[in-house]
C-alpha cells in the first residue's frame, strides 16, 4: 500500500516538475467574478448541482489585481448547511472561490450594488480537471 501511494507521490512530482513555468497561467484566463459597485456584507449558500450542501467547505475571496495576481482578503468555511459570510467588503473587483479544488468550476460573474448580497452559488463539476491537478485554482 505504502509503495503505490510513494509511486503515486513521485509521478505527481514528475508530472507538475515537468510542466512549462506558465501552463497553468496559459490555461485559463483569471477574470473578477465578483464585482461590488459600493461596500457590502457578503453572504451566500454552496450547493452541489444535485442541490446538496457543501459543508465545511472553503471559500476563499481574492481581490483582483490582473490576470496573474490576486491578494487573499479571507478564507471562511461553510456551515453544515453550505451557507458562508465574508462579512463587509470594501468595492472593487475580487475572485470568489467557491471551491477549494478545481474539481468544480468556479462561479460565474457575480454583481453586487448593494449594501447587502447573498449568492446563491451552485457549483457544476469541471470535467477537464479534478481536485489534485498540477494547477492551483486561480
Amino acid at each position: 500500500m505504502w509503495s503505490l501511494i510513494f509511486v503515486y507521490m513521485l509521478l505527481q512530482g514528475a508530472i507538475i516538475g515537468g510542466l512549462p513555468k506558465d501552463y497553468c497561467q496559459k490555461l485559463e484566463k483569471i477574470r473578477p467574478n465578483l464585482v461590488l459597485d459600493s461596500d457590502a456584507t457578503i453572504s451566500g449558500k454552496i450547493t452541489d448541482m444535485f442541490d446538496v450542501p457543501l459543508e465545511n467547505s472553503q471559500v476563499e475571496l481574492r481581490q483582483y489585481v490582473n490576470e496573474r495576481e490576486q491578494t487573499s482578503v479571507t478564507v471562511v468555511r461553510t456551515d453544515l448547511s453550505g451557507r458562508f459570510s465574508l462579512g463587509e467588503i470594501k468595492r472593487g473587483k475580487y475572485r470568489l472561490l467557491a471551491s477549494p479544488n478545481r474539481a468544480f468550476r468556479q462561479p460565474e460573474l457575480l454583481h453586487c450594488s448593494g449594501g447587502t448580497c447573498e449568492f446563491s452559488i451552485k457549483l457544476q463539476v469541471k470535467s477537464t480537471d479534478g481536485p489534485d491537478s498540477a494547477c492551483l485554482v486561480r
